[in-house]
């Protein structure tokens, strides 16, 4: 993303930089914010999930694609209630994409996002 003079930051609630995992990076290619407090997590609206959110047809489906690719599955040390999600704010601080996950299933699509980025530059 260096041609797009793009800086990642990855917030988590996870005390150890080895459970910050962004598809195919080093954690030296982004930054990344701890908030313990989960203050952020709750001001773009991601609170707690409900079970079937986290347990539903999504979930599975995402878990058996893993595995038919090669992937093994960990067991997660950390709280699996809070939602994930994806906040894309340009240099001028207008929020241009923001995604609150349903559950561990639910990702955007990284096509749209990559072409909003090349957009605006």
């Amino acid at each position: 993303m260096q041609k797009n003079n793009l800086k990642i930051i990855a917030i988590t609630f996870e005390e150890k930089e080895k459970n910050l995992p962004i598809s195919g990076s080093n954690p030296r290619d982004y930054d990344y914010y701890l908030d313990l407090d989960k203050k952020l997590y709750h001001y773009f609206g991601m609170f707690s999930a409900r079970f079937l959110d986290i347990w539903g047809p999504r979930t599975w489906y995402a878990y058996a694609r893993a595995i038919l690719r090669g992937q093994r599955l960990q067991k997660s040390r950390g709280d699996i209630n809070q939602r994930g999600g994806n906040v894309l704010i340009d240099p001028d601080g207008i929020i241009r994409m923001h995604h609150v996950g349903s559950g561990p299933g639910d990702r955007p699509n990284i096509k749209p996002i990559i072409d909003l980025i090349e957009n605006e530059n």
